[in-house]
Parts: structure tokens; C-alpha cells; sequence
């Protein structure tokens, strides 16, 4: 027999991207599978975590929002000026977001150890807020790729209808993580409320969801633009605000809408918890927030066929006057069943409002500058999270309060000068001094005439207003204090006297927030076995809580 060689050729290596055919059913799959995991996380997450700073570690309501300010105040930093630059330079979005979900899942461990080494539970929760704010750095990278690559890969008719997809596909992972989450944080009701987030179980499902979820992107192609448009994006890259008039006025828009919708979505969950609210258990809680992920799911399916009828601005306002009812729902609400269905319209308004407010977005950057850009369109929503009411809703009030001031002056002048020009008796009494000086402090300085009184220039910071003002706010400020510490003091005892099952009396109780000095005297503690005796008699005690955790973070 003659044998005959057989010539061996090495196997060629070749890299994933050739390997794997993206095709639109794979590269969907991919992108739902990651989606479904970073809302089951985030529900999971974050529908607690404010309750578990508050009534867990005794931050402020105030406080507990700083997990939404401090976080994505850095998240949208970082997106505008760093990963939105470099994306667009180089022109990678599946990178960025990989990158940024192994970051973040690494870095959100290491900030649960760090919260267990204060001895002062008030310290730990400004630990976990500045640990958070820290990981955002890191989550706005995968932010800013998901962004841009849902535009790169799909084309402008259909981007309205894969958001709504995606949201619904979210949806069923938030209803899920929330679910899990309400069960997890405490502990299957075997252990404490605060459980899972005190021992890390919900920080370590977090961090494991984080990292799974970037296996489905390895099945994602890369997304960016090429060719030419990618040299424009190199050149271009320094440019950060280089925006169009229409993309700059649709800014200023989602910033209203969006900080409107969200400006009370940290604090309702408080709010539900509350014994002065609805009081409801962890488990109830679940199902409310779920409400809206209902919501969510129903509606995003609906997103697509909605989209074919209707143009995305028909579609942003509507969702935005479904905004408001929402809130007008949380304000009103007296029962528990109206609470589920503002929570329903809740849901709606946030699909809506996202896949019509991208769909638009996208429409008005250029694909060159989508990873800048983006970033922009991102801050209008991540910011409204935590100052909406520092930066939108305070500033706004204090406009219209003061145009009505305004107004109601100019009528009341008016007023004056009709009555004072029709009567002898009235222009005596109006030129008293004592008159003029009360006039003069609430009006201003009076004027030759009426026609000088509305053509003549003011100032727009008088002496005497401002006097009056700081007059007023002393006062304010007196009464303030008086109230709080007499309505902490009947709180205080109400809740000993609950606990101890007998009565608890407290003479005086004094808080400052500022120096963070806290004062009790005249404690005493009926005995409840025998109401006869006092139990304990304390004079006098005292703390200052800055003092203290000042002391152990230097020490510990």
C-alpha cells in the first residue's frame, strides 16, 4: 500500500466579530439580555436603599437624597467631559459599556465593606453615599456607550418602537429585582429591616448582576460610525457644547419634564413607610413599585404601534400631562388603591416620555457626536433625580411668587392713587408720618405723580426691603426653632412612651442642625411593672454628633 502524506494547514484564528454574525435577531437578544439584567439590579437596588438610609442609619430625608445628587452630579460630569469625548473619538460604545459595568461591580463590594467600619451608623450612610458617588464614575461609562449604540445600531423609524421594547423587556427584571429585593432586605422576614444591605447581600446580587450582564454585550457589535464620519468625530472632538439651536431648546424642555416627574421619586418610598404616611410593609412596598413596572411592560409593547401613529412630540406631551397626573395622585391620595394607580400612570409617563424623548434626541445629534451629545440628554433625566428641587423647582417657585408680588403691588399702588385723588379725608390719613413710613417699608419710596410711578427706574434691592426681610427672617427663624423643638419633644415622648409601654416625660429637648448639638433634661422613665416608680431619672444629657463622628473617622 503507498501512503500518501496529507498536507496539514494550521487553524487560523480569527477574532469574534468574524467568528459570530451579528445579525438584528442576535444583536436584539443581546441588547434585551443586558437591559433585563441592569433593571433587575436596579430595582433590586435602589427601590430600598433610601429606606435603609433613613430609618436604618438615621440620615435626614434631605440626606437620604444626596444618594441621587452626589452620584449623578460625577455620572453626568464624567459623561460630558471624558467617556462622551473618548467615544466619540475612537468611536467604541460596547467597550465603554463592558468596561464600566466590571468597574462598577468591583467598586460597589469595596463600598459595603467600607460602610461596616464606622461605628457611627449616621457616618455609614455618608460612606455608602460617597462609595456610590465614586462607582458613578465608572457607570457612566457603560451609560454613555448604551446610549449612543442603540443609535448606531438602529435606524431613526425604529428607535422609538426598540426604547419601548427594551422598556417593557426592563420592566420584567425590575419587577423581579424588586421583588427579590423586598424579600432580601429583611432577610425573609427572619431577620431585622435593613438586613440585606447591612450584612451585603443585596450589594453582592448587584455586583454578580453587573458582571453577567456584560456577557450577552461580547454578542453586540461594537456600534460607532467609520469612514468619514469618523474622522469628522476626531476632529471635532474638542468641541464640547458645539450643539444645535432645536437640540439646545429640546434640552431646556426634558429638563422641566424631567425634573417634574422626578423631582419626589427618592422620597415616596419614605413617604409610603411612614407612620404618618401609609405604613406600609417591605412586601407592600414591592407591589406599589411594581405597579409601575406593570406599567412599564404594558406600555412599552405598546411603544411601537403608538410611534406609527403618532409623532414623538405628540407622544412627549401626552406622557407629560400623565406626568402630572401622577403627582397629583401622590398629593391627593387618601387610600392605598390610589396610590397603585398613580404609581400605574407613573409607569406610563416614564416608558413614553424616555422612547419619544430618545427617538427625538437622536434625530437632532449628528452620528459623529452622539457619545457628547448624548451625555447631554442623559443629564436632563440623571440629574432630576436629586436637585430638581435645589436647581428647578425652588428657583421657578421663587419667580412666580415674586411676579405675583409684583403684580399685587402694582394693583394695590394703583388702588392709592384712585383713592387719593377722589378724597380729601383719605389723602390726610395717607400723609400721617406714621402711614408714610409703613408705606415706605412695604411699597417704596413714593413718587412725584402717577405717571412717574410706572415709568420711574427702581431698584431692585431696597434698604428697607431688605431690613424687613431679615426682620422677617429672624422671626421666622425664632418660631421655627421654638416649634421644632416642642413638636420634637411631644414626637420624642409619644414614641418612648410606645415603647417603654409606660410613661416616658421629657422637660425640654433641644436640636441644632447646624452645630449638631442634641440636649435632654428632665428625663424620666415610668417602671411599667410597677407605675408607682421611676425606672430611670436623668437630669441632663447631651451629644454633638459632628464632634463624634469627626472624632471616629480621625481615630477609628
Amino acid at each position: 500500500m503507498i501512503s500518501r502524506s496529507r498536507k496539514l494547514t494550521p487553524a487560523i484564528r480569527r477574532p469574534l466579530s468574524l467568528m459570530y454574525s451579528f445579525t438584528p435577531r442576535r444583536t436584539f437578544l443581546g441588547i434585551a439580555s443586558f437591559q433585563i439584567l441592569a433593571m433587575f439590579r436596579r430595582g433590586l437596588f435602589y427601590s430600598y436603599l433610601s429606606i435603609y438610609l433613613r430609618f436604618f442609619l438615621g440620615l435626614s430625608v434631605t440626606e437620604t437624597t444626596l444618594f441621587a445628587t452626589f452620584p449623578m452630579i460625577l455620572n453626568v460630569v464624567f459623561q460630558t467631559f471624558v467617556w462622551g469625548v473618548l467615544s466619540d473619538r475612537y468611536q467604541r460604545r460596547r467597550t465603554f459599556i463592558i468596561i464600566g459595568e466590571i468597574s462598577a461591580a468591583l467598586t460597589t463590594v469595596l463600598v459595603w465593606w467600607l460602610h461596616t467600619l464606622p461605628s457611627s451608623s449616621y457616618a455609614a450612610g455618608y460612606v455608602i453615599i460617597l462609595g456610590l458617588s465614586f462607582v458613578e464614575i465608572f457607570w457612566s461609562m457603560s451609560n454613555i456607550g448604551w446610549s449612543a449604540i442603540i443609535s448606531d445600531l438602529y435606524a431613526e423609524k425604529d428607535r422609538t418602537g426598540i426604547q419601548g421594547k427594551l422598556a417593557s423587556i426592563g420592566a420584567i427584571g425590575r419587577i423581579v429585582g424588586v421583588w427579590i429585593g423586598g424579600v432580601a432586605y429583611d432577610g425573609l422576614a427572619h431577620f431585622y429591616e435593613g438586613w440585606g444591605f447591612d450584612k451585603g447581600l443585596l450589594f453582592f446580587i448587584a455586583s454578580g448582576v453587573m458582571l453577567i450582564s456584560t456577557i450577552p454585550m461580547l454578542f453586540v457589535p461594537e456600534g460607532g460610525v467609520r469612514g468619514p464620519q469618523q474622522r469628522a468625530a476626531t476632529a471635532t472632538s474638542k468641541a464640547l457644547f458645539s450643539v444645535s439651536r432645536p437640540f439646545l431648546v429640546f434640552l431646556v424642555a426634558m429638563v422641566f419634564i424631567n425634573f417634574g416627574q422626578n423631582c419626589v421619586a427618592v422620597i415616596k418610598t419614605q413617604f409610603l413607610v411612614l407612620d404618618e404616611g401609609f405604613n406600609v410593609s417591605s412586601s407592600m412596598l414591592s407591589y406599589i413599585v411594581n405597579m409601575q413596572s406593570f406599567a412599564i411592560l404594558i406600555f412599552g409593547v405598546m411603544a411601537t404601534r403608538l410611534a406609527r401613529t403618532f409623532s414623538d412630540i405628540t407622544l412627549l406631551v401626552v406622557s407629560t400631562l400623565v406626568a402630572i397626573l401622577y403627582l397629583l395622585g401622590f398629593a391627593f391620595a387618601r387610600s392605598i388603591p390610589l396610590i397603585f394607580v398613580a404609581n400605574f400612570f407613573a409607569g406610563i409617563c416614564h416608558v413614553m416620555i424616555l422612547a419619544s424623548s430618545y427617538s427625538y434626541a437622536s434625530r437632532l445629534i449628528p452620528p459623529e457626536q452622539r457619545g457628547k451629545q448624548f451625555a447631554l440628554f442623559n443629564a436632563t433625566s440623571f440629574l432630576s433625580w436629586g436637585v430638581a428641587g435645589t436647581l428647578i423647582a425652588g428657583p421657578v417657585v421663587g419667580a412666580i411668587v415674586g411676579l405675583l408680588l409684583a403684580r399685587s403691588v402694582i394693583s394695590f399702588r394703583r388702588m392709592l392713587l384712585k383713592v387719593e385723588e377722589g378724597s380729601e379725608k383719605f389723602k390726610k390719613w395717607y400723609s400721617s408720618r406714621w402711614v408714610r413710613i409703613l408705606d415706605r417699608i412695604l411699597v417704596g419710596k413714593r413718587t412725584k405723580d402717577a405717571k412717574a410711578l410706572f415709568t420711574a427706574k427702581t431698584k431692585i434691592f431696597r434698604k428697607a426691603g431688605v431690613v424687613l426681610a431679615v426682620i422677617l427672617l429672624i422671626i421666622c427663624g425664632v418660631v421655627t426653632s421654638f416649634l421644632k423643638d416642642t413638636k420634637a419633644k411631644d414626637y420624642a415622648t409619644a414614641k418612648l412612651t410606645q415603647a417603654n409601654g409606660a410613661e416616658v416625660n421629657l422637660e425640654t429637648l433641644k436640636l441644632s442642625v447646624l452645630s449638631g448639638d442634641a440636649s435632654a433634661s428632665g428625663i424620666q422613665v415610668t417602671d411599667a411593672d410597677n407605675p408607682q416608680n421611676n425606672q430611670i431619672a436623668v437630669e441632663k444629657i447631651s451629644a454633638n454628633a459632628i464632634k463624634s463622628s469627626t472624632l471616629h473617622l480621625l481615630f477609628s
